[in-house]
């Protein structure tokens, strides 16, 4: 029977709106679309002269993008690019630590009347009986509750692709004092209270979110995962090197920056004892970097490790595809996220090196075979002899884990109970 439920999503940053933030639901987006539901989606307007890696994914015509103006909110979602972009950066944020309550880095609340009104127009037209709301910007959810109660009958779903007030690392919450934390606190309270459907990207963030408060509302663990079809090319050949390649592909985020220090520091160690097998390494790392990140690894003087920035998708395939090994860093408190580029390298089944505290993430990792964990305090010395007492050659990842329940079309499945249930 042909699905014809209507559903809406509200992703700040869907494509083409450039970074990591889109994918996740551009995937489900396309999924969804190939089951015959009617997608709409509401984002914010591109302004910048970047567009998003997974454009192809959401051109289908069962998806319909309505994009709102960024307003006074582009300061704080592009990086300032000139003297008066800087100057009007700094004026806004101190506005923002006057007016804004909770968390000071909410650009959604310079366009959260444009975005109620957006959102409001889509469901009445279409007819919408599922909202489905990523977070973060987290407030995006509290800004959009009026339309619950409106709405009576709509499905309200909140997606969590991080954690909101459990979260200390990312999005303004690593300095966030203790006042403004209450009222995060209370804006998220408000958002679970209303919530017909919690969707977490980890099982472990989900089952704290449990914990927070009594209601009726549905949880479902909704992993990211890898999509096969983005995997219909031919890598290129790689020809026989004594050449050892460390792949690193995604953001580079200033929360990473603690594991960057003891990276270089091992290898500059393995320089001065071992110089023939450090002219055989090469750290290559793809994507975004923060640009503290780019001026440490600059002044470290440490050639094995370069910085190539952003490569169109395809590229960034071919050289997991050509690795010896794939890197994960992660934040001190972000240490059971799986996040995508774990499911890339999963997909590729190449060695994974995961740089950070033990938690779910090392466990599978280790658990299954598929890679190995360095944690921060031991870094230096772990990784040290792990490269010095191996051949690096040698290693592969367990071919045995079956990695189709990590495919997006099969997640797609869970969503789809969801909505109908």
């Amino acid at each position: 029977m042909e699905n014809k439920q209507n559903i809406l999503i509200v992703c700040f940053s869907f494509p083409s709106f450039p970074g990591i933030g889109g994918r996740r639901w551009a995937k489900f987006a396309k999924h969804l679309a190939k089951n015959n539901f009617n997608v709409h989606v509401l984002a914010a307007e591109n302004t910048s002269n970047k567009t998003s890696a997974w454009i192809n994914d959401v051109r289908d015509k069962k998806i319909k993008i309505t994009t709102f103006p960024l307003g006074l909110s582009k300061v704080f979602s592009f990086y300032p690019a000139n003297f008066f972009e800087k100057l009007i950066y700094k004026i806004l944020t101190i506005g923002a630590k006057l007016f804004i309550k909770g968390n000071k880095q909410d650009k959604i609340w310079f366009v959260k009347d444009t975005l109620l009104r957006e959102a409001d127009k889509l469901i009445s037209i279409n007819k919408i009986n599922t909202l489905i709301v990523t977070i973060p910007p987290y407030k995006l959810a509290y800004y959009l509750l009026p339309l619950k109660k409106k709405y009576p009958g709509l499905k309200f779903c909140v997606d969590y692709r991080d954690p909101w007030t459990d979260n200390r690392s990312y999005h303004g919450f690593a300095n966030i004092s203790s006042s403004d934390l209450a009222a995060e606190s209370e804006f998220e309270k408000q958002v679970l209270l209303a919530a017909d459907v919690v969707l977490d990207v980890n099982q472990q963030s989900l089952e704290l979110l449990k914990k927070k408060i009594f209601t009726e509302a549905s949880f479902v663990h909704l992993p990211n995962g890898f999509d096969n079809d983005d995997y219909e090319f031919t890598a290129s050949s790689t020809p026989p090197s004594d050449i050892v390649r460390f792949v690193y592909t995604g953001s580079f985020y200033p929360n990473l920056i603690y594991l960057l220090k003891p990276l270089v520091n091992t290898l500059k160690k393995l320089e001065a004892s071992h110089p023939d097998l450090y002219k055989r390494l090469s750290f290559d790392l793809y994507g975004n970097m923060d640009h503290k990140a780019i001026e440490e690894l600059k002044n470290s003087n440490c050639s094995a490790i370069k910085f190539h920035g952003d490569v169109p998708q395809k590229e960034v395939h071919e050289k997991i595809s050509q690795a010896d090994f794939c890197l994960l860093f992660s934040a001190q408190d972000h240490h059971h996220a799986l996040n995508t580029k774990f499911y890339e390298y999963l997909y590729f089944r190449k060695p994974i090196l995961y740089f950070g505290n033990k938690g779910h993430a090392s466990d599978y990792i280790t658990t299954n075979g598929i890679g190995f964990l360095f944690e921060p305090k031991e870094l230096e010395d772990s990784f040290y002899y792990f490269l010095i007492n191996n051949d690096l050659k040698e290693f592969t990842s367990n071919p045995d884990v079956d990695i189709h329940s990590f495919e997006v079309g099969h997640i797609t499945k869970t969503l789809i109970k969801a909505i109908n249930g």
